[in-house]
């Protein structure tokens, strides 16, 4: 029901005289409203009462029926339409985790640690030499295919570049002046949402064995806040790569910096064997178990990187939580409510530095990517629409009362919770109440 395809030649036939454009947008409403409504697109087209009446009223009508809220606020709406695609065998597989093939490594690298702890974790993984991954990636061609195969190859590197970096914030948003140690670049996990989907051009998944050279630049950044798992999970490779180890003892030695391991891993053994320090932070990005089933997957379990974070917090380390992408869906509240509570009846309140919310976001090229790889995908049901930084955004009417609702329930189980949003415009922060202030600075 509502394959692509279908839908585009039944337009196309339906509507002879539309132009390309035109046909395409037709389609790409009729797919999303079925969708939305569960219903066949047929069927939603039988609904319209402009069926005969010419694109322009056509178009509108179908616009309501797949935005009915932002439409009913009489506000002048942009909705991303692009072309539709088939999914054409490029689905993401949910069938096996992580079992690396091959295990390549640069030049230099054949009697280093790291080597040898991720040879023993994947013993059935060939390990093979490589100049550099600058040269094994000449002329090789990137796709989604690509994409999802990476979990069959790992590359070991010495990164001389972009060590660390500030948080990609995007124009018009309040920036929390947050930067991103680059020791990883590619994640196992498979989130439905991801946007290294769209952004990596990476045939695997990549750690750097210079860690120490990463460590030495933290002494530039006395007063800022850092942290790492942008580009891949802070933890999930730990047992493997010890960059823990080595962050914590450099963070140690400036206490003016804030740094935070950002993960959605139980993976912490190491750190759980060394003095905690009272500047790192270990963060969980966190979401009610109905969209960790539905759009996290290979990723542990709700209760298990609650009880991860309650075991961090007994051994003396502070902890954070990050909902987001919050995802808007029906009975979201209850979800996100009780994972709330969930959170302060399992983790030491005084033991939360921070909680941070973010609604769902990408860019706009990502929607069809996340269409082709995971096209049973719920979460772009939503009311998303092209939003003030070119990102498809819901609409900032209601992504203020979710931060509002949100912040609520927080305040209720510790009022003095320090809560911020993440990647929004001041015009969000004043509708929900919220300030922009860092306890970092």
């Amino acid at each position: 029901m509502n394959s692509p395809e279908e839908i585009k030649r039944f337009v196309k036939e339906r509507f002879p005289a539309l132009g390309v454009n035109k046909s395409l947008q037709i389609a790409r409403l009729l797919y999303e409203t079925g969708r939305r409504e569960c219903r066949d697109y047929r069927d939603v087209l039988k609904s319209c009462s402009s069926e005969n009446k010419g694109f322009k009223e056509l178009k509108k009508e179908l616009l309501k029926k797949r935005f009915p809220r932002a439409c009913s606020l009489g506000k002048k709406i942009n909705p991303h339409l692009p072309a539709l695609e088939s999914p054409a065998g490029r689905e993401a597989d949910k069938s096996h985790w992580l079992e690396p093939e091959n295990i390549y490594y640069e030049k230099g690298l054949s009697s280093s640690q790291i080597l040898s702890r991720t040879a023993n974790r994947f013993p059935e993984a060939r390990t093979r030499k490589i100049d550099s991954l600058k040269d094994f990636m000449d002329n090789r061609s990137y796709d989604i295919n690509t994409y999802n195969r990476r979990r069959k190859s790992m590359f070991l590197i010495k990164e001389n570049y972009d060590f660390i970096k500030k948080c990609p914030c995007t124009s018009g948003c309040v920036c929390c002046g947050y930067s991103i140690l680059n020791a990883g670049f590619g994640c196992p996990y498979e989130c439905v949402y991801c946007y290294l989907q769209e952004y990596s051009n990476m045939p695997g998944i990549t750690l750097a064995a210079n860690i120490t050279d990463f460590a030495e630049k933290l002494s530039k950044l006395k007063g800022k806040r850092i942290g790492s798992g942008e580009f891949c999970d802070s933890l999930v490779f730990d047992d493997i790569t010890a960059h823990s180890e080595v962050i914590v003892e450099a963070a140690r030695k400036h206490p003016g910096l804030i740094f935070e391991f950002k993960t959605k891993s139980v993976n912490t053994d190491r750190l759980l064997n060394m003095k905690p320090a009272s500047n790192v932070v270990v963060g969980w990005s966190v979401n009610p178990q109905h969209v960790i089933d539905r759009s996290e997957f290979f990723t542990p379990a709700l209760n298990a990187r609650l009880e991860a974070a309650a075991e961090i917090c007994r051994a003396g380390w502070d902890t954070a939580f990050h909902f987001d992408p919050i995802i808007n869906y029906p009975g979201w509240e209850k979800d996100y409510r009780d994972a709330v509570e969930l959170i302060y009846d399992t983790v030491p309140p005084e033991r939360i530095r921070w909680i941070s919310l973010g609604t769902l976001r990408f860019p706009g090229g990502l929607k069809r990517t996340i269409e082709v790889r995971f096209p049973k995908t719920d979460i772009l049901n939503g009311e998303l629409l092209c939003g003030f930084d070119k990102k498809v955004r819901y609409e900032e009417d209601l992504r203020a009362d979710i931060y509002r609702k949100m912040s609520g329930w927080i305040g209720l189980k510790k009022a003095d919770t320090f809560v911020y949003l993440c990647m929004e415009n001041p015009r969000v922060w004043k509708k929900s109440g919220l300030k922009p202030r860092w306890r970092w600075e």
